[in-house]
């Protein structure tokens, strides 16, 4: 399970209290911009169990952090919580339009980040082991298919083998089988010639 939390936020004080709410039970790491942040989420992508992100930054911004993200796929693996005192509607729901999990104005309360961090990382586990899930079933079922597939080709060349067999060996039958029915008395000779068209069409 993922258990590492990175904290964007261009204001130390900010940085020391979501360390010290979230490190009981999440590492902890820490950006100070926008342009640190997504050199750390390139390189631990597959630890982070969450970002918390700041808007207003210098260098880089919470916005070009989200572009980026968006533009990479790792906001579909990686949920981000955004935590900033900007007010405006019309930036809220550019951040969700990016893909964010949820956002949270400053100042925020102690207790909430802890609950709506818990939450996110829950949901987000949960996919991903469904979509485990559902890829090893996917893997089965192809090799299943595969199985079936050898199963139907072997049962196809039987098949042809025992018409090779059978079709000359019924053929002779039924044909000398209307000789004797009108009068030949040749049995022995009749079951000889059986014998011989059943090992030549063997060979």
């Amino acid at each position: 399970m993922r258990n590492t939390v990175l904290v964007v936020d261009d204001m130390e004080i900010n940085r020391e209290i979501l360390t010290e709410i979230l490190s009981e039970e999440y590492e902890v790491k820490l950006a100070e911009n926008g342009r640190k942040a997504l050199e750390m989420i390139q390189e631990m992508q597959g630890e982070l169990a969450v970002i918390l992100l700041d808007l207003m930054m210098p260098e880089v911004d919470g916005f070009a952090v989200l572009e980026v993200m968006q533009k990479t796929g790792w906001i579909e693996k990686i949920p981000v919580l955004i935590i900033s005192s900007e007010t405006s509607l019309k930036a809220e729901k550019r951040c969700f339009e990016y893909g964010i999990s949820d956002f949270i104005r400053k100042p925020f309360d102690n207790i909430l980040i802890k609950k709506r961090v818990k939450n996110i990382v829950s949901l987000f586990q949960y996919q991903r082991e469904l979509e485990q899930k559902v890829e090893e079933q996917t893997m089965t079922l192809r090799k299943q298919y595969k199985l079936l597939q050898l199963q139907a080709d072997k049962l196809k060349k039987s098949t042809a083998i025992s018409l090779r067999f059978w079709v000359p060996w019924w053929s002779a039958v039924t044909l000398r089988a209307a000789s004797i029915s009108t009068g030949s008395r040749d049995i022995p000779g009749f079951w000889r010639s059986v014998w011989r068209r059943i090992i030549r069409s063997m060979d």
